[in-house]
Order: structure tokens, then C-alpha cells, then sequence
């Protein structure tokens, strides 16, 4: 009889330990969800550090793998077949294109005809290389251009006739480009890569105010753009 009442006392035991420990676990769960959800509900996020880069610069180096930034989408301009440049033959792979699997608009494909000090504004366009992205006005007083270029996938760039006081950096993740130029109405800019990204957005001001769309010359027939900044995707 004594030994069947310490049997149910010890299973009490055992069953109040365990209750406690099942209670224990579900209130630090509990701590912790809660504390989840106050981070997640937090609005404010520390900076993104920059890397300078200068035309001496080398921007080659690897970089950690980073979330892809949320954008805003803005459409390419919408152009007929015969300004947006000929694709490549049915079955042939067009070398501009980088040889992605997934191809760009026509618009951007191709190298356009710049003149030095001749019409204001920006060109960028894509080729076998990568990207490419040139400023000149028709003057040789100094204008400014500020821009920046953000890529689903992180970016190599590396300057172009760059001059004194011009820059470009590359963010901690090298998903974010920002740049300044400073034309005296020559030809300078960047090229740059991103590994076949689904989508690179293009944004640019021009003496400190929003560049004109119109002044934003795409690909080789240098295709006026529909808005700026702009998003230029791969088409599925």
C-alpha cells in the first residue's frame, strides 16, 4: 500500500516539473515573439556605409551577398520597332545583350553616337560588356550630374575620362551606386556590371534638380526615356 501511494506522489511530481517547464518554455516563446514584433514594427534603420571610389579606384573587389532593394517600378519609354533598334535573328544569341538568358529592351541595346559639348544630357546604354552611362553639355563651363543606379545584383563599375572633382561610390552591399560629374563638355562616365540583374534603375539630377526624362538618351538610336528615374527589366 505505501509503495502504490510513493508511485502517485512521484508521478505528481513528475507531471507538476513538467507542467512547469511546458509553462517556462511557453513564456520565454512568448518573450520572445513579442520582442519580434516590437523589432519588426520599429520604422528606423541605421545608414548604409559607403566605400569612396575615384577613377584610381578599384571597385573589382568581391562583396557579401545583400537583399534585393525595393523599388519603385518605372517604365521604359515605349518606342516603335524600327527606333528601338534591330534584335537579333530568330535562334542567334546578340552578343549585346551579354550573353544573359534573359534578354533587355530593345531600347537600351547598343552603343549611341555622342558628340562632345553637344546635346545636354545623359546616355546609357547596354553592350556585350555591360553597362554604360555618359554625360555632356554644350558648354565648358562646369555642369554638375548626380545620379544614382541600383541593381537586383551587386555592381562592378570603373570610370570613364573621369576628371578632377568627379566620383562614384559603391555601397556597403554594392547593390547602390551614386555618383557626381562634373562636365566641362567633354565625354565622361562609367561602365558598369551586374551580373545579368532582372532589373537596374537609373535615376539622375542635373544642377541639383531632377534631370529631365527627355534628357535621358537610351541605347543606340538614343531613345528620349518615359520617366526618370527609371527601371529597366529583363523581359520574361
Amino acid at each position: 500500500m505505501s509503495r502504490h501511494r510513493n508511485r502517485t506522489l512521484t508521478a505528481t511530481f513528475v507531471s507538476l516539473a513538467a507542467a512547469a517547464t511546458v509553462a517556462g518554455l511557453t513564456a520565454c516563446q512568448a518573450g520572445t515573439l513579442e520582442a519580434q514584433s516590437a523589432s519588426s514594427s520599429a520604422t528606423t534603420t541605421a545608414p548604409v556605409p559607403t566605400r569612396p571610389a575615384t577613377a584610381t579606384d578599384d571597385t573589382g573587389d568581391p562583396a557579401p551577398a545583400a537583399a534585393q532593394p525595393a523599388l519603385a517600378v518605372a517604365p521604359v519609354a515605349a518606342t516603335s520597332a524600327a527606333a528601338a533598334g534591330a534584335p537579333a535573328a530568330p535562334g542567334t544569341a546578340d552578343a549585346r545583350q551579354n550573353h544573359c538568358s534573359v534578354p533587355l529592351p530593345d531600347q537600351v541595346i547598343g552603343a549611341p553616337s555622342i558628340t562632345p559639348g553637344g546635346v545636354d544630357g545623359v546616355w546609357v546604354w547596354h553592350d556585350g560588356t555591360g553597362w554604360h552611362l555618359r554625360v555632356t553639355h554644350p558648354s565648358t563651363s562646369p555642369e554638375v550630374f548626380t545620379g544614382t543606379v541600383r541593381s537586383a545584383q551587386t555592381i562592378t563599375a570603373h570610370p570613364y575620362a573621369l576628371e578632377k572633382g568627379d566620383t562614384f561610390h559603391l555601397s556597403a552591399d554594392r547593390h547602390v551606386l551614386t555618383f557626381t560629374l562634373t562636365n566641362h563638355g567633354r565625354i565622361d562616365g562609367f561602365d558598369l556590371t551586374d551580373q545579368c540583374a532582372i532589373y537596374t534603375q537609373f535615376g539622375f539630377q542635373h544642377a541639383g534638380a531632377e534631370l529631365p526624362a527627355s534628357a535621358v538618351h537610351l541605347g543606340a538610336h538614343a531613345v528620349a526615356a518615359a520617366t526618370d528615374p527609371l527601371i529597366v527589366r529583363r523581359r520574361s
